[in-house]
């Protein structure tokens, strides 16, 4: 009997202690995850009452901008928490795969558009330009109306965070890197638009009239110079060594080459190339009508080039993507002949009158 009661009392004994380690399991290890997933979903719904419990839901809130264009930010927002190390018993690192919208790709669109819109203004005259705030107004619809591609791929990232836990709660310190990636890089595009466009209140115009100010007037030399840019400043200097990198491994006369370098060499020439878009699409109808299309279609075709390899995050020998040049070399060799002929810039109206 007492053999039995013996038995009876090491059961009840082993069960507690198997209550005890589902309660340890239970309290010590998820509870961070369920306090993380509270944060992560409070951000995805801008619900900083519950999101700030456990993180600085103020600093989140304030670098995703204002009104419309803040609650667009996180329209496509997903996550997976894929472990929490627990080094004891109030501090933690979580591992979390993040997903949004390449909103940094959407973004870049918008400065290109917007650069070129404010550019476009120091053709007007003084009485004929938009105000500052017309002028902010303007930009900020342009840049919903980016916002608003739903061609855009998804942007997945790992970050991993930092969780320490106090009164019973586990508090995540995200910093502005991790902030950024849940964005879809949406700071990293918003610290880079700011030196393009300045405080977006007109200061830019000077950019086309520096550049130009010596032969604004002089179409036959803003053409030639065009040609010039596309051929050897973007497609032999850089957009040729990149193609090659991603291929080979090289740039295009076998050297080592800086393939992340290339692709910020090749955003300065796409914000270069906006200039000659505002310039080219200024110019009179009746005379360079055939030269506007054939610099449009040759621009259109080079930003959707563009816009392919950086959605696509190439590498050096990248076996999963080639981009296809064949539709910009064709396109570039029309304008080319277009800008070259028997007498150089020829207009139009000058054409069918010999």
């Amino acid at each position: 009997m007492k053999k039995h009661i013996i038995a009876l009392l090491m059961f009840l004994v082993f069960l507690a202690l198997g209550v005890f380690a589902v309660y340890f399991v239970v309290f010590r290890y998820d509870r961070p995850e369920k306090d993380l997933k509270l944060a992560l979903d409070g951000m995805m719904t801008r619900n900083g009452e519950v999101a700030g419990r456990y993180m600085d839901f103020a600093s989140f809130d304030r670098l995703g901008g204002e009104g419309a264009i803040r609650d667009s930010l996180m329209r496509d927002f997903s996550y997976e928490v894929t472990g929490i190390d627990s080094k004891d018993k109030t501090h933690a690192t979580a591992t979390i795969n993040v997903s949004n919208r390449d909103i940094e790709t959407l973004y870049g669109n918008f400065v290109v558009d917007a650069y070129q819109f404010v550019i476009s203004e120091a053709y007007r005259s003084e009485s004929e330009r938009l105000s500052n705030e017309d002028l902010r107004r303007t930009i900020d619809e342009m840049l919903m109306e980016d916002l608003a591609d739903k061609e855009v791929h998804l942007r997945p990232r790992e970050i991993q965070v930092e969780m320490t836990r106090a009164d019973k709660t586990w508090f995540i310190d995200f910093d502005q890197a991790d902030f950024d990636a849940i964005y879809g890089g949406y700071l990293t595009a918003h610290e880079n638009a700011q030196t393009l466009l300045g405080d977006m209140s007109g200061q830019a115009l000077v950019n086309v009239e520096n550049a130009y100010a010596s032969n604004i007037d002089d179409a036959d030399h803003v053409l030639r110079n065009a040609v010039h840019f596309i051929i050897d400043d973007l497609w032999n200097g850089v957009l040729c060594n990149i193609v090659s990198c991603i291929n080979a491994g090289t740039d295009r006369q076998g050297n080592d080459y800086d393939l992340e370098q290339g692709l910020k060499q090749l955003d300065a020439m796409m914000t270069e190339k906006v200039t000659y878009d505002v310039y080219i699409g200024n110019l009179s109808e009746i005379e360079y009508g055939t030269i506007k299309s054939g610099w449009k279609n040759l621009s259109d075709i080079l930003s959707k080039l563009v816009q392919e390899i950086k959605a696509a995050e190439p590498k050096p020998v990248d076996y999963d993507y080639m981009p296809d040049t064949s539709k910009f070399e064709a396109a570039m060799d029309q304008f080319s002949d277009l800008i070259y002929q028997s007498n150089a810039v020829v207009s139009e109206t000058e054409s069918e009158t010999e």
